[in-house]
């Protein structure tokens, strides 16, 4: 479902819903930066930025290429410097 909401905007409202739901799992406690990650290829920012706003000890780099869609939001570039070793680059 979420490859389908990745590749079918008229799917991404569902696809965003139950990666939503996912994400609420105890199990899935420690992944916010897989998490994010989909939510911005689905272009869901604002998904995406909460679950880095609440990960505090950020083990993956922020410079993947999965957060491209949401590179320019101002709160994905506060994150940054919040966590100034893993930048956001160009």
């Amino acid at each position: 479902m979420i490859v389908a909401g990745i590749e079918r905007p008229e799917r991404r409202a569902a696809a965003v819903a139950a990666l939503d739901a996912i994400t609420r799992q105890p199990q899935n406690a420690g992944r916010a930066e897989q998490f994010a990650a989909l939510f911005a290829m689905l272009e869901a920012s604002d998904q995406a930025i909460a679950l880095l706003s609440q990960e505090k000890n950020s083990t993956d780099n922020l410079l993947s290429l999965t957060f491209d869609p949401i590179r320019e939001n101002p709160r994905l570039q506060a994150l940054q410097h919040r966590n100034p070793d893993q930048g956001v680059a160009p």
